[in-house]
């Protein structure tokens, strides 16, 4: 589905991507929780390919983080709450970026995750 909609017309906005691209999310239960993890971080860095898409790219990851947490995907959810913090970064707005990078440094510690507090 993700190609499909990659190898669509060039001529199409990058928000109707994404937004194609979003609406998949919802049939994705059928795969297996990893493989869907790295379906949905290539979906991310697909859109971040584009230039100037910022405001698209944090649309996006906040759309993924609501979805994450409606489906219990704690693991992925910290994954794009920090590329959204980077995001947020690069926009220039540190104080939002701060605001979303506490509470998964806190969880990220409890769960002794090192790999992610590196």
């Amino acid at each position: 589905m993700l190609i499909q909609s990659s190898h669509k017309k060039s001529s199409q906005s990058p928000q109707s991507k994404t937004t194609n691209n979003s609406s998949y999310i919802e049939h994705f239960s059928t795969f297996s929780k990893p493989r869907l993890a790295k379906i949905v971080k290539s979906l991310v860095d697909y859109v971040a390919q584009v230039p100037r898409t910022e405001r698209l790219q944090i649309d996006l990851s906040e759309y993924l983080i609501e979805w994450c947490i409606k489906e219990k995907r704690t693991y992925l959810k910290n994954r794009i709450e920090l590329k959204l913090a980077a995001l947020y970064l690069e926009v220039g707005e540190p104080s939002v970026s701060i605001k979303i990078i506490d509470p998964i440094l806190i969880e990220v510690r409890k769960a002794d995750d090192k790999l992610l507090l590196v």
